[in-house]
């Protein structure tokens, strides 16, 4: 990884400034540059070669607990029960990652400790009125947890940064330093999830038999939410173009996100209306692809997961172009408010 050729174990303002020419060394990154990790290396540690670079290892660990038990019971002679349940608890502490969809820091002491659950009960029972007529239920339950939360080696607010979340969100951002040149990086992730997801199911059926004839019928109701608490830039991004810039507090740029972190989404598909709209639209059928789409449309349809499109970014989907010179679809765009944009004609060209 990439650090600096000049950076060496002297870390005072006057070394730094003699080494990289400078008359002043920012505060903060003066603070970041002498803090140690428990282990008394430097969180931004001593160049090895000539070239800048360092190399190490961090450790990572994972565990995984299983317990799994079947029971089947027989309460008469018309009626059985059987029930599964399975239990899984798998922390894992990744040294070097982050989030499952951010970016973590490259240098360790910002690893991510996740914690994975999941609890899966099925009970059935069977009730025989005759040798010809049987009655099946199910009843089942899954729950999945999946909590990341980020390993924090020193606070922001010990360095003297001031940081409008930093009161729910303790932590560092995600500092990059010579970003330019691919240097490494330090702090949280950009995005951390803490989620669940809970599901039921209920299903009845009744089987019938006449002679050489037989019928079944029933019914099942399914529920699945998804509650999920994402940390989206909430700790801050500051990039640096140079190891200079970092070392004078000139940032490249920098960005912090607030606000709405938390949805609780009820579903019975991982795919949403949008997504049938695209799959309709690929096999030509329009109808049914505004179909959807106004499904979408009337269930307030947004982009909550990385699995669905929603109608906020319906004009980046190329697969619903054979769609846009639809009437419909333009009446769509005027009532969710977005512009339309033109489809590239297509020329072919003839060999003379």
């Amino acid at each position: 990884m990439l650090i600096d050729p000049n950076l060496t174990n002297d870390r005072s303002a006057a070394a730094l400034m003699q080494s990289y020419s400078l008359t002043a060394i920012d505060p903060v990154t003066l603070a970041l540059l002498n803090v140690k990790l428990p282990n008394g290396t430097f969180l931004i540690p001593t160049p090895q070669t000539a070239d800048g670079l360092v190399s190490g290892t961090a450790i990572s660990t994972f565990r995984e607990d299983q317990f799994n038990t079947n029971v089947d019971y027989r309460l008469n002679a018309s009626d059985s029960l059987s029930t599964k349940f399975f239990f899984a608890d798998s922390p894992l502490f990744s040294a070097l990652g982050g989030s499952a969809f951010g970016t973590p820091a490259s240098l360790p002491g910002f690893g991510t400790k996740i914690n994975l659950n999941n609890r899966v009960l099925s009970v059935q029972e069977i009730h025989s009125f005759n040798p010809r007529a049987v009655n099946e239920a199910r009843f089942g339950y899954n729950f999945i947890r999946r909590d990341e939360v980020p390993q924090e080696s020193v606070n922001d607010s010990t360095i003297g940064i001031s940081r409008i979340t930093a009161s729910e969100n303790p932590g560092l951002p995600l500092i990059l330093f010579a970003f330019d040149g691919g240097g490494g990086s330090i702090g949280t992730s950009d995005l951390t999830l803490r989620q669940t997801s809970p599901s039921l199911t209920f299903m009845d059926s009744v089987s019938l038999q006449r002679g050489q004839h037989s019928i079944r019928f029933g019914g099942e109701i399914r529920r699945s939410a998804w509650h999920v608490t994402a940390a989206v830039l909430s700790y801050g991004e500051i990039a640096f173009g140079t190891f200079s810039d970092f070392l004078a507090g000139n940032s490249e740029f920098s960005v912090i996100g607030t606000g709405f972190d938390r949805a609780d989404l009820l579903t019975t598909d991982y795919y949403g209306p949008v997504n049938r709209a695209e799959a309709y639209a690929i096999l030509g059928d329009k109808d049914n692809a505004f179909y959807w789409l106004e499904e979408a449309y009337k269930n307030h349809d947004v982009q909550w997961t990385s699995l669905d499109t929603g109608l906020d970014s319906i004009n980046g989907e190329r697969i619903l172009d054979p769609l846009r010179s639809d009437p419909r679809f333009k009446n769509l765009l005027q009532r969710i408010g977005l512009p339309e944009i033109q489809v590239p004609v297509q020329h072919s060209a003839a060999a003379k």
